[in-house]
């Protein structure tokens, strides 16, 4: 250690910004981590919750989702969410036409990629007992 005029010994600051800087990249690191993680998920979801809305079609298949989570499938009426950024769950409404082939509609998870015009779902839940899985829909904004 070094001395003063005085010949009092100066203690050195090194150790003592070190401990501080890693304290603080430690801590942003940590509440960025996670908080940037959340704020990513949370956002990420919600921007593919506005982004879906409005009508898509394939073929004869038409979707046509609502601001209030309804969803007009052709002739059916169901309710959809999201569970996460990238999966859809859909299912019956409560009300109007929600039966297929004399049971309620089915419960089905998709994964949903959305892009400027194009709307992909593919089924990530199982199927119900005897059917296959669906084919992915390739949904074309109208």
């Amino acid at each position: 250690m070094a001395t003063d005029p005085s010949g009092n010994q100066k203690k050195s600051k090194g150790l003592m910004i070190g401990l501080i800087v890693g304290g603080v990249l430690l801590v942003s690191c940590c509440c960025t981590g996670a908080g940037g993680v959340g704020l990513w998920f949370f956002a990420f979801r919600k921007t593919n919750e506005i982004l879906i809305v409005g009508v898509w079609r394939e073929q004869q298949v038409t979707f046509d989702f609502r601001k209030d989570g309804k969803l007009k499938r052709n002739n059916f009426d169901l309710v959809y969410k999201f569970v996460n950024a990238n999966t859809i769950e859909i299912g019956p409404d409560k009300q109007g036409n929600n039966e297929l082939n004399g049971k309620p509609y089915p419960i089905i998870r998709y994964r949903a990629e959305i892009t400027a015009d194009t709307l992909t779902l593919t089924e990530v839940s199982a199927p119900p007992p005897g059917e296959e899985p669906e084919r992915p829909y390739i949904l074309k904004r109208q």
